[in-house]
């Protein structure tokens, strides 16, 4: 920890004091806006940007109140899972998937995880299109919903369950009981994800690795695919839910 913080964190573990905590809220906002912006597509936010850093601070409080500095776990670690997982709160409370983009998903999903299985390869395209009855056309105007239908983050799809409705109590134990271990199996379930993308089609896990794991935003990797940004945002929702599949599939979570 830098001097100065770790002044601070003395100072709080001795007093408690809420205006220390929120001394060191200000210190970490940079977490904060890290995790929020893993929240958001390019132009497409289920939450003003504003709301999100307000429900990450609720976990930034939370990770302070809970953090003990004595482990050999460091903060920043343990802050973005709160942070996330506050954020996640957030988000599920909101009711705004409208029940036909709903509806949609779920028969997509069906689809792709029936014909995974008959082909024994991830399907394509026209061919999930042919599955659901429908011209390539009219599944491509699907995708087009679904780029709104935010499956949160990669970081954040392995706290999902088949309804979206996992608390954040289920996905981070309560920290008295120590949360090594948790750090621990989030970081193993990240890797996970990661050897699991490889099984998704090329222009697909391209587009995760570049958004996810490199940084670029979704017209850098338009610009890489030479396709619209418009374009990337429905592949990068159909790889999410590819991905979904196959962890439920293989009980990597859910």
């Amino acid at each position: 920890m830098h001097l100065e913080v770790d002044k601070i964190w003395r100072e709080y573990m001795q007093t408690r004091n809420p205006m220390v905590r929120n001394q060191l809220a200000l210190e970490y906002q940079g977490l904060v806006q890290y995790v929020a912006r893993g929240f958001q597509y390019e132009g497409v936010s289920v939450l003003e940007s504003n709301d999100l850093l307000s429900a990450g601070n609720v976990g930034l409080l939370e990770a302070i109140e809970r953090f003990d500095p004595t482990r050999k776990i460091k903060f920043e670690t343990f802050a973005i899972l709160r942070i996330r997982g506050a954020i996640l709160d957030t988000l599920r409370n909101i009711d705004w998937m409208p029940r036909s983009t709903r509806k949609n998903i779920k028969q997509v999903i069906r689809a792709i995880s029936d014909l995974q299985v008959k082909l024994k390869r991830e399907p394509t395209e026209p061919e999930i299109a042919e599955k659901l009855g429908i011209s390539i056309r009219d599944y491509g105007k699907i995708s087009s919903s679904m780029v709104s239908v935010r499956f949160v983050s990669l970081q954040d799809i392995v706290s999902l369950t088949g309804g979206g409705e996992t608390s954040r109590n289920e996905f981070i134990e309560d920290t008295d009981n120590g949360y090594e271990e948790e750090i621990e199996d989030y970081n193993e379930l990240k890797e996970s994800i990661y050897e699991k993308i490889k099984s998704l089609p090329a222009k697909e896990r391209l587009i995760l690795i570049l958004y996810y794991y490199e940084g670029l935003n979704l017209a850098e990797i338009a610009k890489v695919l030479n396709v619209t940004e418009s374009r990337v945002c429905q592949l990068n929702s159909q790889a999410l839910m590819r991905l979904k599949i196959v962890l439920r599939q293989e009980k990597v979570y859910g």
